[in-house]
């Protein structure tokens, strides 16, 4: 079941924290834009800002310009965010970085909420994550929807 975040003044102060693997921003491959990666993440944001409209973005590609300057800064970033919300790549991972974050978040008692490709947020108890992959921070866990239980 989706949500649609009610647009109210509540939104005008809230910061909302845009959290994706790199892959999702990272669109220039081999020294040549990579269109569709582009397109992806821009309609990603646009579903984000249909969500919470008055809402401030904070988007890592702006924000970090590596490994390390992500493991300096989202300490202090944290106390900023309001809000977390996650989408994957195209087949449905997030990084280890990603996983951090809103385990984070989470911590903090924050709201946290999956995006899926259609546009629809989920809140992060409707998700389900795949046993992590330490052998893979790129590809750390698959997200995916919750099924309902019908007659449980």
């Amino acid at each position: 079941m989706s949500i649609h975040h009610k647009r109210s003044r509540r939104n005008a102060q809230k910061t909302v924290y845009c959290a994706s693997p790199v892959s999702c921003f990272n669109w220039v491959a081999y020294g040549r834009e990579v269109p569709h990666i582009k397109e992806r993440y821009t309609r990603m944001l646009a579903h984000i800002k249909e969500h919470f409209p008055k809402a401030s973005l904070l988007q890592p590609r702006f924000l970090f310009g590596s490994n390390a300057a992500w493991l300096v800064l989202w300490p202090l970033l944290q106390p900023q965010i309001d809000i977390l919300v996650v989408f994957t790549d195209e087949r449905g991972y997030i990084g280890k970085g990603v996983w951090v974050e809103v385990q984070d978040v989470l911590a903090a008692h924050k709201h946290a909420y999956y995006l899926d490709d259609m546009g629809a947020l989920h809140p992060w108890n409707e998700v389900e994550l795949s046993a992590p992959n330490e052998g893979n921070w790129r590809r750390y866990a698959r997200v995916t929807i919750k099924r309902l239980k019908v007659g449980a």
